[in-house]
């Protein structure tokens, strides 16, 4: 006889266990979810949650037209101990009037509402209907380039509606003309168009109100650093050589759609020092890109010179900006010895010939010939003065040297007799590759 009275005080207990809440409150009566537009949709969320401390299953059910569970499957379900679901209730239907279900979730249970009323809808391009609460997605897009969106606002039913003032409100947000905002009223069936902008320079949201008479639509944007165009490294001229300066650009194909800053570097296969950049003789330098100029900027300048020393190799350029890398190979042939500067004087005993230039296979031969020329314009016999032998200096110098294939030659010949019978020279010099001679030197 003492079993009664204990099985009536668990089954309160029992139903307690179990609650079910709506906007953080517990369950009202009734729940009315507002006027909406025919085939618009509308959510309610409801949670619920186990806080007893046993495992209860959970069945929720509807009764009533234009209601349904949204993305709820496997109903009944399984409460642990202190977990909770979200059941999601949506309405949606296109005959105008009133509308109410019967919500019950095990014990507990609410009369849903809804009125369908004839008015415009608002949908996107996949059709999908936009209402107030879910708003304009425009996406993401880069900063300084419009991110467009076109809407269409429709008459679901039969009879004529009015077409609300439309406006905008949101810094970065407008409509964009042609608009048809000068249409008056929408037929039944019939739709207009709706075209939207939303523009920013800077990074980040940016957030506004589109407005249909007393409907207020939420828009939202979000911009992200614009990537440049793809940079391209330009040598002038293309085919290089020892011993001359070449003009380097950083050009891209189309404007740049913001500033920012790079560097260009460069490297080489050899030891030699004489490849740099000018004026700074450094092997990194700086430059700027500037926002819709295709040109990047050295200091002002549209490009920068390089150097490309006394050395046969290869020249190795690299392009850093922004997340891009660009990587130049540019090679230097072997060449034929290059002579600089040839010149011969004379005191009353001796003749000083010096030649400098540059080889740069350093591979210059040993011997170096000797062409005199006399009063009379005429070559002098050959004798031991129409050859030196500089294959040890030569040697010398290029082991040591990292000033790549430079050279300077002085030779000092004693005279007897009358200097100033001896009125010209010639130099030759060669590598593995020819002979170089230099022109006529007059002797001073």
């Amino acid at each position: 006889m003492r079993l009664l009275p204990l099985t009536l005080l668990l089954a309160p207990l029992l139903e307690a266990q179990l609650q079910v809440t709506y906007n953080d409150a517990p369950l009202p009566g009734t729940i009315n979810l507002g006027s909406v537009a025919p085939t618009e949709p509308r959510t309610a969320s409801f949670s619920v949650r186990n806080a007893g401390a046993t495992s209860v299953a959970v069945t929720p059910s509807l009764a009533g037209s234009g209601f349904s569970f949204n993305f709820l499957t496997g109903a009944p379900f399984k409460l642990a101990p202190n977990q909770s679901q979200i059941v999601m209730v949506k309405f949606q239907a296109s005959g105008p009037g009133g509308y109410s279900a019967a919500l019950s979730i095990n014990d507990w249970s609410t009369l849903l509402r809804a009125t369908v009323v004839e008015e415009l809808i608002l949908v996107d391009a996949t059709k999908q209907i936009i209402s107030g609460s879910v708003g304009i997605l425009f996406g993401t897009g880069p900063a300084g380039a419009p991110i467009p969106r076109t809407l269409s606002l429709e008459n679901p039913g039969t009879h004529p509606l009015p077409v609300p003032p439309l406006g905008i409100s949101g810094s970065g947000f407008r409509l964009l003309e042609p608009s048809s905002v000068t249409i008056q009223e929408l037929k039944g069936g019939e739709a207009m168009t709706i075209s939207l902008e939303a523009f920013s320079e800077t990074t980040g949201p940016i957030s506004g109100v589109l407005k249909l008479g007393s409907r207020n639509v939420a828009l939202e944007a979000r911009f992200f650093e614009p990537p440049l165009p793809a940079a391209r490294v330009v040598v002038e001229p293309s085919t290089l050589r020892s011993g001359i300066q070449a003009k380097v650009a950083v050009v891209f194909p189309s404007d740049p759609p913001a500033d920012a800053t790079g560097s260009l570097s460069l490297s080489s296969d050899t030891a030699d020092q004489g490849i740099m950049f000018l004026p700074s003789g450094k092997l990194t330098i700086p430059f700027q890109v500037k926002k819709g100029i295709r040109t990047a900027s050295f200091n002002g300048a549209n490009s920068v010179t390089l150097q490309t020393g006394a050395t046969a190799g290869s020249i190795f350029l690299n392009c850093e900006v922004k997340d891009q890398l660009i990587r130049s190979f540019l090679t230097v042939p072997p060449s034929p010895i290059q002579i600089d500067t040839a010149r011969a004087t004379r005191t009353a005993s001796t003749l000083e010939v010096v030649i400098t230039g540059f080889d740069n296979t350093r591979t210059v031969g040993g011997s170096v010939y000797f062409t005199f020329y006399g009063r009379d314009g005429l070559a002098l016999p050959e004798g031991p003065y129409s050859k030196g032998d500089l294959a040890a200096a030569f040697k010398t110098l290029f082991a040591q040297s990292v000033a790549g294939g430079v050279f300077e030659v002085k030779a000092t010949f004693p005279i007897s007799g009358d200097p100033s019978a001896i009125s010209a020279v010639e130099v030759q010099i060669a590598n593995t590759l020819a002979s170089t001679k230099t022109e006529r030197i007059k002797i001073q």
